[in-house]
């Protein structure tokens, strides 16, 4: 579907979004959380609602959608883009800014005046306020076959209740990492184990996390705590590294320095408060 405010379109089809005329990149997510708001408006939708249908299947907390809302928020902005957007609903949820929706509106009463002086009118073209239920349902479709692939990972989705921030800790024994994952739970920090570098990767470049937690060696790769952080610095991802090892030294910490890592932790009280200092500083972002 494509939505045109004038000063930015949305094409949720083809995961396009532009703002003064400049292709802008955004979590794919976000055209879901349009598509949703855009169909339910004047209504509001809860955060609940919005939770299954941009996570469906998956356990995420409320902190994942306000994360999103503002990543959102951050990315017009950077754009150029300062003005109405997503409407806070407090107790309730979120919807549509008016003016967008004034601006739908008007766009779609155009089209309805067209079609009726037409001798052919275009039977395919929809009123935004008839609630183009059966595209969204086809997008939704295609999020959750997407979703669907990524659980084949075998990916710990649940969230402690009330989560301050989530992790991503790669490694392809988790079982020895266990009392610290329990530590950071009970702590509100939510923990995705994940066993190989591709699939962290792929999870990167879908979701945002605070951190990232790598063992030195997996399998036949010894270096593959490095071999992660070149790849992701090679794909512009940021998200703070902490490589976790039995055994450092000078050379490995400039290595890693280097490389664009944050860090290196040779015991579970290292490791928390370098990840604790990095959720900090998230949440003043």
């Amino acid at each position: 579907m494509f939505y045109d405010f004038q000063t930015f379109s949305l094409d949720t089809t083809n995961r396009q979004l532009v703002i003064g005329g400049e292709a802008v990149e955004i979590d794919e997510r976000a055209f879901v959380l349009f598509d949703a708001l855009i169909t339910a408006y004047p209504e509001t939708c809860t955060k609940q609602q919005l939770l299954e249908c941009i996570w469906p299947d998956t356990v995420v907390s409320e902190w994942s959608l306000s994360k999103l809302i503002s990543d959102i928020r951050k990315v017009f902005k950077s754009a150029g883009y300062d003005g109405p957007l997503l409407q806070t609903v407090h107790g309730k949820g979120y919807r549509l800014a008016v003016e967008l929706a004034k601006a739908l509106e008007g766009e779609s009463e155009q089209q309805k005046s067209q079609e009726q002086t037409s001798a052919k009118p275009d039977s395919t073209k929809l009123n935004i306020n008839k609630k183009p239920l059966i595209l969204f349902s086809v997008l939704l479709a295609i999020v959750m076959i997407a979703v669907s692939q990524f659980n084949k990972t075998n990916l710990v989705t649940q969230e402690p209740a009330g989560a301050i921030g989530r992790i991503l800790w790669v490694d392809d024994n988790p079982s020895n990492n266990e009392k610290e994952r329990a530590y950071f739970e009970a702590n509100k920090i939510a923990v995705y184990p994940i066993e190989s570098t591709e699939k962290a990767l792929r999870l990167l470049s879908l979701y945002q996390y605070q951190a990232v937690i790598s063992d030195m060696g997996r399998q036949e790769d010894k270096l593959a705590g490095i071999h992660l952080l070149e790849q992701m610095r090679a794909a512009e991802n940021d998200t703070p590294f902490v490589l976790y090892t039995w055994h450092s030294t000078p050379e490995l910490e400039k290595e890693i320095t280097d490389l664009g890592g944050q860090a290196v932790a040779v015991d579970s009280q290292s490791l928390y408060k370098y990840i604790e200092n990095y959720i900090a500083v998230a949440q003043q972002e």
